[in-house]
């Protein structure tokens, strides 16, 4: 299960510090000061997406499979954290506030 949790907040801000050019233009463009607060926003919002998605018994689970076929799929072009990156940068551009 996904938890929040502090390490999980470093582990995502280390991911965030090893593509400065990927977090900045993330940051700009959510108008978030510093990797630090990306990564607990990006945990947050992972959070809230899953306690969402569990209230919707019929479509939570068929959005769930959708998103780890999205975010987990072994074969992707982008990384794990690029992908995690791009889909807060897009609720973000769908004034979807965490």
């Amino acid at each position: 299960d996904y938890m929040m949790s502090p390490a999980l907040d470093t582990r995502i801000e280390k991911l965030l510090d090893d593509k400065p050019d990927s977090a900045a233009a993330f940051r700009r463009y959510t108008n978030i000061k510093t990797n630090k607060e990306a990564a607990a926003t990006i945990v947050f919002f992972t959070y809230i997406l899953k306690d969402l998605q569990s209230a919707h018994p019929i479509i939570g689970p068929l959005f769930i499979a959708l998103y780890r076929q999205i975010m987990f799929a072994p074969d992707a072009a982008l990384t794990r954290a690029e992908r995690e990156m791009v889909a807060a940068v897009a609720a973000a551009a769908q004034d979807c506030t965490y």
